[in-house]
């Protein structure tokens, strides 16, 4: 496990003054995670069994649009935070690293694609019928052109975060 940098090492800060628009949304995100910390205690806010909160979903979404259009290396925590329309301290409330979250978002993503192609008819008795039904939801998925991105950009982060990679396995093919 790699160590958490010092934040005062690695990022800017400025003074936000009382009444600030930049200040207000802070404090909102900051009530929100308190917020979904207390309504499910116990949950972990940095992993994929955190927290399904608005403010949460609002993050997967401005990060799936930046990792999707930027890849991995190319997406910046400041670009996510900016198309989930949530601040940096938000984004670090649930997520210790921009590594964290793609895995994060990376193993939702598959689980939630293997529980939707894996739902089959249990009336329908024609086997070859059922067959057909998975293997042609299956392609029609993996041929997607967010799915091949995304695969694309797991493959490129992989070499230097292979959790990121297992996160994928065991979310898709592994579940």
């Amino acid at each position: 496990s790699r160590a958490v940098p010092n934040i005062t090492e690695s990022y800017s800060f400025r003074i936000i003054p009382a009444g600030h628009p930049a200040g207000k949304q802070m404090e909102e995100d900051v009530q929100d995670v308190k917020e979904a910390g207390r309504a499910q205690p116990g949950a972990s806010p940095a992993g994929p069994a955190a927290l399904d909160t608005a403010k949460r979903q609002q993050l997967m979404e401005g990060a799936r649009r930046v990792f999707l259009e930027h890849g991995f290396d190319g997406a910046s925590v400041g670009d996510i935070v900016r198309a989930a329309g949530i601040s940096k301290g938000t984004l670090y409330a649930y997520f210790p690293s921009k590594e964290k979250l793609f895995e994060t978002l990376v193993f939702e993503d598959k689980r939630k694609q293997a529980e939707a192609i894996c739902v089959l008819d249990d009336s329908d008795e024609d086997v070859a019928r059922v067959l057909t039904k998975l293997g042609t939801s299956l392609i029609e998925m993996m041929a997607r052109p967010d799915h091949v991105a995304l695969v694309r950009i797991v493959i490129g982060a992989a070499g230097k975060f292979p959790e990121i990679g297992r996160a994928f396995y065991e979310a898709g093919p592994g579940y």
